[in-house]
């Protein structure tokens, strides 16, 4: 990858993120129409049908509008476009960034979700500790430890490509030439 050049990779989805995102969906469709048969004989459980349904349903556009869908590389960052907008990582901003290759079994979900739509949210786990996550597949993932503190987990196609485009950047950044 030349440094002058972006390069933008997919955030592919694992076949659990698709499981459950279709298997939410379709749940949740189903649900709904029982609920709503249900109120219109007992108009008093409107009261709680319609705010239930409309909580589901804004959680659940919430957490698409945070899902990842692409990974790009620039000249100046690492950039992650998700359905609602994008958040670049500087390169002066990154101290360390490398492969995932931990087990995704010792993620522990603290605030976030688990599968719908991507791994989005904050996880902690041995080695990375307390970080915020866009994955689409664990087996694609990387982490980006910021200079301020924060850890981020992401995924994409290119991982390795991204990864070595970053340490290069820190080399360079640092007057290392290979």
């Amino acid at each position: 990858m030349k440094s002058n050049t972006s390069t933008t990779f997919k955030v592919a989805k694992s076949q659990t993120v698709l499981g459950i995102t279709w298997g939410v969906m379709i749940l949740l469709g189903l649900g709904i129409l029982p609920l709503f048969s249900l109120s219109a004989n007992h108009p008093e459980t409107r009261i709680v049908t319609i705010p239930a349904v409309l909580i589901s349903f804004g959680v659940m556009f919430y957490y698409y509008l945070l899902s990842p869908r692409y990974v790009t590389v620039t000249p100046e960052a690492v950039v992650l476009r998700t359905v609602k907008g994008r958040k670049a990582f500087r390169f002066d901003d990154i101290a360390d960034a490398d492969a995932w290759k931990d087990s995704h079994y010792k993620l522990f979900r603290t605030c976030g979700d688990g599968g719908l739509f991507g791994f989005i949210g904050w996880f902690t786990c041995p080695g990375l500790g307390r970080h915020f996550e866009y994955v689409g597949r664990y087996d694609q993932a990387f982490y980006i430890h910021l200079r301020s503190g924060r850890t981020y987990l992401l995924s994409c196609e290119g991982r390795d490509e991204v990864v070595r485009h970053i340490k290069r950047m820190k080399n360079e950044e640092y007057g290392i030439r290979h």
